[in-house]
């Protein structure tokens, strides 16, 4: 726990992911079949989420530093640094073995604002929202890196979506979201092994699934979550106070309804599937990164 401590304090925990990232990128874009590369491959996908929930921290804690919460600075907020986002077991290490097992990515990591200096409603609300944003911000940005690894670069925003429409124009949307959670339930039963795709493709495919389920995952009207929030900014002090008592549940609630009422989050499953196609990302490619990501790879 005192290194831990000592990291806390540290400005350079946060570009020490980013090699490492480059460097488990760096071997999986040349990787061969075995269980190292599934390692890797587990390891690259699970600092990039890290990444994705440093950006959504910071763009909670950026967002009300410049509405007037001058306390984000003080707190370390706006280092980057992940441990600072709340304790490193409930806000890491739950969220991460809760993804490794289930494949959901919890939302990890929390920022305390001070919402009274921060002013109106509207600003605080904004705040809760800009977390969630720059998860999607991010998986634009992998996507177009994932875009370039494919040889196919492109210059624009309309370009991506072009893509994305021009690979979805021979199949219709709703057979292709059908037979992506048709063969997701088959790799999460064991019953499906992934094809043998380029890996780091795959890993950032994946990369990009996750960003982009996180924000609307964080955007549920549920207690402890950004979309909650929001919302709640709104609400009257005696709503608030009747609904606090059952706020430490909603997570617990949510846990259990995944693992015992999975067909509740198939929505949010084509919420995310929709934006991939309008990225042109292909949903074949996000199947083997869960694949090697559960260590069924080749």
């Amino acid at each position: 726990m005192k290194l831990i401590e000592q990291l806390r304090k540290s400005k350079l925990v946060f570009p020490c992911i980013i090699l490492m990232i480059l460097a488990c990128g760096a071997y999986l874009l040349n990787a061969n079949e075995g269980a190292l590369t599934n390692l890797v491959f587990t390891v690259f996908t699970l600092l990039v989420w890290i990444v994705g929930l440093c950006l959504h921290e910071f763009a909670h804690a950026y967002s009300a530093f410049r509405f007037g919460d001058v306390s984000v600075e003080e707190k370390g907020y706006l280092t980057l640094n992940p441990l600072l986002y709340g304790d490193f077991i409930t806000s890491f290490l739950f969220p991460i073995l809760i993804l490794m097992i289930g494949g959901l990515p919890l939302p990890g990591g929390a920022v305390y604002l001070n919402h009274h200096t921060i002013g109106s409603k509207f600003k605080i609300m904004l705040t809760y929202l800009c977390g969630p944003f720059a998860n999607l911000v991010f998986a634009l940005v992998l996507a177009i890196v994932f875009h370039i690894l494919e040889n196919q670069v492109p210059q624009t925003l309309s370009d991506i979506a072009a893509s994305g429409a021009a690979a979805d124009a021979s199949a219709n949307t709703k057979a292709a979201v059908q037979d992506y959670l048709s063969r997701m339930n088959a790799l999460n039963a064991g019953e499906l092994m992934p094809k043998n795709n380029d890996v780091l493709v795959s890993a950032i495919a994946l990369a990009i699934y996750l960003q982009i389920y996180t924000a609307i995952f964080n955007l549920l009207p549920v207690p402890s979550f950004d979309g909650y929030g929001a919302i709640s900014t709104w609400f009257g002090e005696s709503l608030r106070a009747a609904i606090r008592p059952f706020e430490r549940f909603a997570m617990w609630g949510l846990i259990l309804a995944f693992f015992y009422a999975p067909q509740i989050f198939q929505g949010l499953q084509i919420a995310a599937i929709l934006p991939m196609l309008v990225l042109g990302v292909d949903l074949g490619l996000v199947d083997t990164g869960f694949g090697f990501f559960l260590g069924r790879g080749n």
